[in-house]
């Protein structure tokens, strides 16, 4: 199990992950470790960004000849390729300590000179009105004495209290001006912390039965009375993504999004524009040749609980983490599957709203069943919802074989486009 430190405050723990068999026999998966954090320049460093960018080019180019680049084995070459780009933008900019959190004390600020005064002064004058009272003194000045010693030391208190909420609301107004929606997720879901309390060979067993498929050669048939869809009208666009184009999927990309397995995340590619053309290079050679690296095939999982109950990892929810080389990739084919899809009509974006570009989806559906059910409650009318429990109908080993029928259904070649998901899922494992 990995336990570096991630964006994840909720679980350190993260599982590997495997699409395929390694094609480079020296690597071992239980030698696969994830690398620490780059500690990359600001956003805004324009300056700075363009030194790396140069930096890490020269290191790619004196390691690797540009002959080896375009002919050479492309999974032997990307790793390479992966491997000087961290090495090289690690040594021009360092690494991140992931550091333990501290157990707390209470409040670690020290008490204020004058209010320790004021307090000692109160319990001073709390025994002196005692000592009175014994001697039968007058009780009432010194009484007097004692609330004027009480509403000083209270006083202080209050003032230091609205000190104290009037920074911290300052704090928060920061917060929610930089990123409302951020502000408003962590304030209205707090994240459910929690440590998986199984053991390592439980999660073992229950993703090596979750992820493989000994049936994957079963051929699934549509029922007999469902339509088959109209011959494409369009063609599926086969080129790889211009350069231009690739630009612009990596600016959408998330910076803090976080890296895989090599530790090398969206903002290098974003912001070095030598080295995200050395990187669309080797991509479009994996688009024309369709042999998938092992780099892609490989990933973290990052076990989140749902609730309070950690104690199996089907209670889990496991969130996978590629390699951003792979996701760009595979973002692309998104993008020309997507347009081919909706250019024939096989997608009505009426009804499907997820894995569309520009559509928040689940926003649109959540929002929609919500209105539906409130306009049911308003006008006292009856609503019938199906809840489809997901392991009882279809069953994640299965994605290939289904995903491969979708596609037959949509009139693709299969003959030119499914070698690449056949790489992606081999048979008999995931």
């Amino acid at each position: 199990m990995d336990n570096s430190a991630q964006n994840h405050q909720s679980s350190n723990w993260s599982y590997p992950l495997t699409h395929g068999d390694f094609k480079r026999p020296s690597e071992k998966l239980d030698t696969i470790q994830t690398r620490p954090r780059l500690k990359l320049p600001n956003a805004s460093n324009r300056r700075k960004w363009k030194d790396l960018d140069d930096f890490v080019f020269t290191a790619i180019v004196s390691s690797i000849a540009d002959s080896e680049l375009r002919k050479g084995d492309i999974d032997e070459v990307l790793g390479r390729f992966t491997d000087i780009v961290y090495d090289s933008a690690a040594s021009f900019c360092g690494t991140l300590v992931p550091t333990l959190p501290k157990e707390s004390k209470g409040d670690p600020s020290p008490q204020p000179a004058l209010l320790h005064r004021l307090k000692v002064a109160k319990r001073e004058a709390r025994r002196e009105l005692r000592r009175t009272k014994n001697r039968g003194g007058d009780v009432l000045s010194a009484h007097k004495a004692f609330m004027r010693a009480v509403r000083a030391h209270h006083d202080l208190l209050k003032a230091i209290s609205q000190n104290k909420n009037s920074r911290q609301a300052a704090v928060e107004r920061r917060r929610f001006l930089r990123d409302p929606h951020r502000f408003a997720k962590r304030l209205l879901s707090p994240p459910v912390t929690g440590k998986p309390s199984f053991t390592k060979a439980t999660a073992d067993d229950y993703f090596r039965e979750a992820y493989s498929d000994c049936d994957r050669s079963y051929s699934y048939q549509p029922p007999f009375d469902m339509p088959r869809p109209a011959r494409p009208k369009h063609a599926f666009d086969i080129k790889f993504a211009t350069l231009e184009e690739f630009s612009e999927i990596c600016r959408q990309k998330s910076n803090g999004s976080a890296p895989g397995l090599n530790g090398i995340p969206y903002l290098l590619y974003k912001r070095c524009d030598q080295v995200r053309r050395l990187l669309w290079t080797l991509l479009e050679r994996v688009w024309v040749e369709r042999n998938i690296p092992s780099a892609f095939q490989v990933g973290r999982i990052r076990l989140l609980p749902k609730s309070s109950d950690t104690s199996h990892p089907k209670h889990m929810r496991p969130i996978s983490v590629l390699n951003s080389e792979g996701r760009l990739f595979w973002t692309v084919f998104q993008k020309r599957l997507s347009c081919y899809m909706l250019d024939n009509g096989y997608i009505n974006p009426r009804f499907q709203k997820g894995f569309l570009e520009g559509v928040a989806g689940c926003v649109e559906h959540t929002t929609v069943q919500w209105e539906m059910l409130q306009h049911a409650k308003r006008k006292y009318q009856q609503i019938t919802m199906a809840w489809l429990l997901e392991p009882l109908w279809f069953h994640e080993a299965h994605a290939g074989s289904v995903c491969a029928e979708v596609v037959s259904c949509s009139g693709l070649d299969l003959r030119a486009h499914l070698p690449l998901l056949r790489l992606y899922f081999p048979q008999g494992r995931h």
